[in-house]
This record gives C-alpha cells, sequence and structure tokens, in this order.
C-alpha cells in the first residue's frame, strides 16, 4: 500500500510576518520546532529516495537500497545528518518553518559504502557508483519542514496529485477525515499521557486528583503540533502529533497534588514520562469509504504489544489421497490458517483483537494478509500414516514494523 505525505505548501502563502514577541508557551513552541524539524527531514528522504542512480537509470536511490540494505535506518541515518540553516520561522502564532540542508557529498558516500559493504547484492559495483556520483560533491538537498496545530491541519492538508484513489473525494469529507484522524491522535496521546506508569502502583493519572488538573492536561494535547498526515491509496489518512514529553512531565508536576506521593515519586514520574517512546509521536488514522462517509480505523498501541517479540508457530496437516506435491501444499494451507486465527486472535487494546480491528481498518487487513504470506515453512514431514505436516512460523515484529508509524 502506498502512503503520500500531505501537500501543506499552501501554509507558506500566509503572511510571511515574524513575532517579535517571545512565544508565551515555551514547551509548546519547542514541540512545534520539533514537528517542523521531523516534516523537513521526512521530506528530504523523499527527495533523495526518488534520486536516479546507475547509468541505464533503473535504479533509485531507494530501489537501490532496498536490494542491499535496511533503506528505513540508512536513510534516517543520511537525513539526520542536515544541518538546520538559521533559526525557526513563525508564519504566524501557529505555524512553523524549518530549513535543513544536506552536501551532496555526504549522500554519495553513504550510497557508496553500502555498496561496498555489500559487494554480493549490490546492482551496482561501488567503483562503479563512485564515478557515476561525483557530480553530487557540488550539490546540496535541501527542505523546508512546516508544522501547525491540531486545530488548523484539516483546512491545509491535501494528498498530492499522484494520489489518483483521493481525487474523487470531496474536500469537505477529506477535511473530515483528517480532523476525525487528528482527534483520534489527541485521545490517543492523552490516554498514554495519563497511563503512564510512576512505579509498580501508580500512574500518572492518579496524580492528578482533581478535574482542573486533568482539564490542563487535556487542553496540552489539544495544543500539541501536526508534524506529517499521509494520506494512503486506501483512502485512509494518517495523523502524526509531535509531542514534547519534557513539557509534559513538567506540566503533570505543576498540577500534580503536592502532598499526596513522596518526593522519589515525582523523580520516578519525570524518568518515566520524559523517555516513554510512548510519547514519541502520536499518531491515528481515519478514513472515508466508497460511499464518502468518514469512519474512525483503529487505534494503535504507542509502544510495541508484547506480542510484538514473538514467534508464532503452527503445524498443518493433509491427510487426503492426493499426490504428494497436494497433499503438501494442503498441509501448508492448514497451516497458514492456523497462524491467521492466532494473529486474529491478539489484542491491541483491551477488547480490541487484530481480527476485529483488520474488518474495519483496510491497512491492518492488508498487512496481516502480507505476514500470513511471508511465512515460513521451517519443517515438513512425511508420516508413517501417509499424511504430510508441515509447520510454518512468523515473526511478528514484522507486523508490527508494518503497523507502527513511519517518518
Amino acid at each position: 500500500m502506498r502512503r503520500y505525505h500531505a501537500i501543506l505548501t499552501c501554509l507558506f502563502l500566509l503572511p510571511a510576518t515574524c513575532f517579535a514577541g517571545v512565544i508565551e508557551d515555551e514547551a509548546s513552541s519547542r514541540a512545534q520546532v520539533q514537528a517542523a524539524v521531523s516534516t523537513a527531514r521526512s521530506a528530504l528522504k523523499r527527495q533523495i529516495n526518488r534520486e536516479p542512480v546507475g547509468t541505464s537509470g533503473e535504479w533509485t536511490v531507494e530501489s537501490f537500497l532496498a536490494k542491499i540494505a535496511s533503506a528505513d535506518d540508512v536513510m534516517d541515518n543520511i537525513a539526520g545528518q542536515a544541518s538546520q540553516i538559521g533559526g525557526p520561522r513563525w508564519l504566524d502564532e501557529s505555524t512553523c518553518q524549518v530549513r535543513l540542508e544536506l552536501p551532496g557529498e555526504v549522500v554519495a558516500r553513504t550510497l557508496v559504502q553500502q555498496a561496498d559493504d555489500a559487494p554480493d547484492s549490490s546492482p551496482i559495483p561501488a567503483e562503479a557508483l563512485r564515478r557515476q556520483l561525483e557530480l553530487w560533491d557540488s550539490r546540496t538537498f535541501s527542505a523546508t519542514g512546516t508544522s501547525t496545530t491540531a486545530a488548523l491541519i484539516a483546512q491545509f492538508a491535501r494528498p498530492d496529485d499522484e494520489n489518483e484513489p483521493w481525487k474523487n473525494v470531496s474536500s469537505k469529507d477529506r477535511q473530515q477525515a483528517v480532523e476525525q484522524a487528528t482527534q483520534n491522535a489527541i485521545a490517543r496521546t492523552l490516554d498514554d499521557a495519563l497511563d503512564e506508569r510512576v512505579n509498580d502502583q501508580v500512574n500518572v493519572r492518579m496524580l492528578l486528583t482533581n478535574a482542573k488538573a486533568l482539564e490542563s492536561v487535556k487542553a496540552w494535547s489539544n495544543r500539541l503540533p501536526v508534524s506529517r498526515v499521509e494520506f494512503s491509496d486506501d483512502r485512509s489518512v494518517t495523523v502524526t502529533l509531535a509531542v514534547d514529553r519534557q513539557g509534559l512531565a513538567k506540566l503533570i508536576r505543576q498540577l500534580a497534588d503536592d502532598g499526596s506521593h513522596a518526593a522519589r515519586d515525582w523523580d520516578t514520574m519525570t524518568t518515566c514520562v520524559t523517555s516513554a517512546s510512548a510519547f514519541v509521536a502520536g499518531t491515528a488514522s481515519a478514513s472515508v469509504t466508497e460511499h464518502g462517509i468518514v469512519r474512525d480505523s483503529a487505534r494503535l498501541p504507542a509502544r510495541p504489544p508484547r506480542w510484538a517479540r514473538q514467534t508464532l508457530e503452527s503445524v498443518g496437516i493433509s491427510t487426503t489421497t492426493a499426490s504428494r506435491l497436494r497433499n503438501t501444499s494442503n498441509a501448508r494451507q492448514a497451516a497458514m490458517e492456523q497462524l491467521r486465527q492466532q494473529v486474529d486472535a491478539l489484542e491491541i487494546a483491551p477488547g480490541v483483537t487484530i481480527g476485529g480491528a483488520a474488518r474495519t481498518d483496510p491497512r491492518i487487513a492488508e498487512s496481516v494478509d502480507r505476514l500470513i504470506d511471508q511465512a515460513r515453512s521451517t519443517r515438513v514431514a512425511y508420516n508413517p500414516d501417509g499424511s504430510i505436516s508441515v509447520r510454518a512460523s512468523v515473526d511478528l515484529q514484522d507486523l508490527w514494523d508494518e503497523l507502527k508509524p513511519r517518518d
């Protein structure tokens, strides 16, 4: 399934007056800048991935890396070396821009190193690639990232012109889908923040002992900036929020009942909240049906569930009188069906299973299909009674890698 990042260039047409005053909410400002940097890095990666390499024009950077390495990891490393040009630029009180630049020689050097490290799988020899990329020493890749608040994103986010499935979706339905996905992301982020554990007995929610404190945390979640909007070809839209973990910890500490817990609980709480992967980003989706009705997509946990570290196995048996080849195929099919049943039964939230989520979220359904299709047959046994058994397995980390948010 292809994912398309939203076009936000219309935001650049807003008055470009820089605000002379200091942004009052320092935590929100920091999160806004971080979101813009993340958006710029994502734009750099897309730009570089599309660059052709090789004399035949057969390869792009993305397809070249896919042959020899973990393309996402390599591109993360490349984009991480980009430098910010100047300070953040505030187009208005809610919209921030950051510009990043990356020397072409850094990209070229990394690609050549990848080819040199994997000569057997590289489609282009390292030395030939080095010669082809010599001109990149004089190039500079650049991208501008923009981040705005959740309240404004639905007005401006739209899919790019290549995204055919969204062309027949009305502006009203598109905006409604973005708004719903944004609200889903806010709700998920708020839940994750309040459920973060301080120790074995206490979570953040327990430290906030009055309604006013809870409302303040809700107000914080509503001010979070949007760092990415993706329009997928299944007509689902995914919104990612940038979450300032340190700002959240500071806010909670100010609001909580000072006399309810020992000082060591505060130190533990601050460590938990500022280090928790749950607060790197809050992501959620909504989609549009063929009839133009917007519906929520399944909410995935912010952290990898425990099952993501597991491997599932199953054994399928065929006892028909068909040929050995057909019996083996039937046994494998039975093993695949058992694996699917096990995957469908996994919970992604209390009372919500993968199977249930897949019935309402095409992205999850497609990910499960790919996982089962790629299942490994680890053993085939020809039994004395004439039956054939096939043992198959799947690595659930592969499923989570598809479902989790990506830059």
